[in-house]
């Protein structure tokens, strides 16, 4: 999936989380809400030196993806939980915002046609996550 894609769906899966803050009766940050959200978004492909974020941070980038390979630590379940508390001691709303973006890229991810799936619960588990449409 494309970085663009990621963006669009971290900014919907954002505006999902603004709405339900106002709801709640919560203040809602729409800069924050952006901003962590895109982050979030495009993070996990840092497993790939040829993406967006992974160009940019290539030796980095190659280490995660000879060490780990794609769509396994980067795209768990560990590694949301781990964004999100890391953001947490900066700031609640941003770490809430990063984690909604890192769960919108996962779930583009597992929804994406043709791909490999997500190794959700790596290291714990190897085996894929994917959704296979009907036909």
């Amino acid at each position: 999936m494309t970085y663009k894609a990621h963006v669009t769906g971290a900014l919907i899966f954002g505006a999902g989380l603004c709405y339900l803050e106002n709801r709640a009766g919560m203040d809602c940050n729409p800069m924050v809400i952006a901003v962590g959200s895109i982050f979030g978004g495009l993070i996990p492909d840092i497993d790939i030196p040829r993406s967006f974020v992974g160009s940019r941070v290539k030796s980095v980038s190659k280490w995660i993806h000879k060490t780990f390979g794609h769509r396994t630590i980067t795209h768990s379940i560990w590694f949301l939980a781990g964004m999100s508390a890391l953001f947490d001691l900066v700031d609640r709303n941003l770490a809430i915002a990063v984690a909604v973006g890192v769960l919108s890229h996962i779930v583009l991810d597992i929804l994406t046609p043709r791909a490999r799936g997500v190794a959700l619960f790596y290291p714990v588990s190897r085996k894929r996550v994917y959704f296979r449409s009907f036909k």
